[in-house]
Order: C-alpha cells, then structure tokens, then sequence
C-alpha cells in the first residue's frame, strides 16, 4: 500500500491502481468525509453510508483476488 500511496503522490494514477487499487476510493471517501464535515450536506450520512460499503467491498475483492491468483494474502 505504501508504494500505492508514492506512486499516487508522484501523480502516477495509473501504477498506483495497479498496486492497489482500493486507495483512490479510500482517499475519495476521506475528501467526501473532511467535506461533510465542514458543510454539512444533508444527503452526507447517506452518501457517506453508500462509500463506506463501496470501499469495502473494492477492498474485499482486492483481498480476494489477490489470495486466488498468487494464492498468499500477505501479499
């Protein structure tokens, strides 16, 4: 993850979905969270509910697929 996080730094959007791909919905979730916070959308928690298991899920199947095709969730 953390050669996910340099390589989105240095603007490279594309390796770093390669590396893993759950961080752009990870940091999209973290903006749409910090802007909630400070405007207080009205439709925030709902849509902040319907991320969070978005991001969830992308994470799950990251984990899930990682595990199938080299077969180490360490990975």
């Amino acid at each position: 993850m953390q050669r996910s996080i340099y390589s989105l730094m240095k603007g490279d959007f594309l390796e770093s979905f390669y590396q893993y791909p759950p961080l752009i919905f990870i940091f999209i979730l973290l903006i749409t969270l910090c802007l909630h916070i400070k405007f207080n959308f009205s439709y925030g928690p709902k849509l902040l509910k319907v991320m969070f298991v978005l991001t969830a899920v992308v994470i799950l199947t990251n984990y899930i697929a990682k595990l199938l095709i080299n077969g180490d969730a360490a990975c």
